[in-house]
């Protein structure tokens, strides 16, 4: 499905954790999941064709909040960076109506570097 030999089957000893399931039986997610503010699709990779029409089906979701957001799933984040992104947007000649985009480098739940 486009990804040439970097694909390969990897063996999978048990099911992932479901990432949903814990957020939401979490005291940081259970707030949230409450209020409806979680949401989710769910593809198996075959059905997902790729990055860009995942991101698509993922814009999808959007009910009208103010804020709508797509990360990657290895993505980390810095302490901070909600005021960080709220600044960067409060700072655009187009806000309230920003769109900030960004391909973010790699990195490792380890990594001690300031992206």
């Amino acid at each position: 499905s486009g990804w040439a030999d970097t694909r390969r089957i990897i063996k999978q000893e048990k099911p992932d954790e479901d990432c949903i399931e814990a957020f939401c039986a979490s005291a940081e997610g259970r707030e949230h999941c409450a209020a409806g503010r979680v949401s989710i699709l769910r593809l198996t990779e075959a059905d997902s064709f790729g990055p860009f029409f995942t991101r698509f089906l993922g814009s999808h979701l959007w009910r009208g909040e103010t804020l709508f957001m797509q990360i990657d799933a290895h993505s980390d984040f810095r302490k901070g960076w909600d005021t960080t992104v709220f600044q960067m947007m409060r700072a655009t000649p187009s806000y309230p109506k920003t769109v900030i985009s960004n391909y973010p480098p790699g990195g490792t739940p380890a990594s001690t570097e300031d992206w």
